[in-house]
């Protein structure tokens, strides 16, 4: 920089340099809510089926099925990898409906408008497609809504209709999945990290490259509390988020009568502040596409 009173001593320009320390912050159960942006139009119940101790959901359908997260002090219930853990765990994703009791893997097609100060960011196999409905529902899928969830109790508009067609639509786009059901990126593990790059991947060098941590194939879904979303088939307007599960599509059901159906595998998971996932407002630390915010330590 320029100096002023420096250019009496012959120093026309000085270098200034700073520096700060930042970390990747996973919220569980410290009393600190988050956010995410860039979120799949799926919301899940905090359901389990893989566990069944040392807590259970009431809220779930199934014999002692287990939460992924503690509602009470929004600590993981069962970190670390699987079978002990949740990572690495396997999950079929289905459409369900909100007026039928939740099941574990079951998730509900929800409605999120684009954010008209930060444009959608698509791959060039989005369909582009305007208005509401099917169209909005799979470019959601397709691109990345810069709209952000956060937890704690929020507004949730619910997708009508089938979605088996957007669903399948969406996702092959998503990851690169060519109609014959092959092309995207392969998960090798889940702990650690590593993909290798799929044969229609859109960066060329990275095809057939092993010990990728990145991929068009990560996504992040919100978790709900798991109560009852229409009872009495009266749906209500809200749902309490209570966490952010991240999972890796391995594939879509591309036809048949379950076509549409998401094969994942579970990568991480944050559950909301050990504050009950209250206190969630649209300035709360947020992330983009995952649910681990970096926040500033010192400068």
């Amino acid at each position: 920089m320029p100096t002023i009173f420096g250019k009496i001593f012959g120093l026309t320009t000085v270098n200034i340099s700073t520096s700060a320390t930042a970390e990747v912050f996973n919220p569980s159960g410290s009393g600190v809510p988050i956010g995410s942006t860039c979120l799949k139009p799926w919301i899940m119940p905090n359901c389990d089926s893989d566990h069944t101790t040392p807590l259970t959901n009431p809220n779930c359908t199934g014999p002692s099925v287990a939460p992924f997260i503690d509602p009470t002090s929004g600590v993981i219930v069962h970190p670390g990898p699987a079978p002990g853990g949740v990572i690495g765990e396997t999950l079929v994703l289905k459409p369900g409906s909100p007026s039928s009791a939740p099941a574990p893997s079951q998730y509900y097609p929800v409605d999120l408008p684009p954010n008209p100060s930060q444009p959608n960011l698509c791959p060039s196999c989005a369909n582009g497609g305007g208005g509401g409905g099917g169209a909005l529902y799979r470019l959601n899928i397709e691109c990345c809504n810069e709209n952000q969830f956060v937890c704690g109790n929020i507004p949730i508009n619910f997708e009508n209709g089938n979605m088996q067609g957007p669903t399948q639509q969406g996702v092959s786009c998503l990851i690169n999945e060519q109609n014959g059901g092959s092309g995207q990126d392969i998960l090798v593990s889940a702990s650690p990290l590593s993909i290798t790059g799929g044969s229609s991947n859109p960066n060329a060098a990275l095809i057939g490259l092993t010990g990728l941590t990145q991929s068009s194939s990560i996504v992040t879904v919100p978790l709900y509390d798991g109560h009852n979303l229409c009872p009495g088939a009266s749906c209500g307007t809200n749902a309490t988020i209570v966490g952010f599960l991240q999972v890796f599509v391995n594939s879509v059901t591309m036809n048949g009568p379950n076509k549409g159906d998401v094969n994942a595998t579970v990568l991480n998971i944050a559950g909301c502040g050990s504050s009950g996932a209250t206190g969630g407002t649209s300035t709360t630390p947020s992330s983009n596409g995952s649910f681990v915010p970096i926040r500033l330590i010192h400068q």
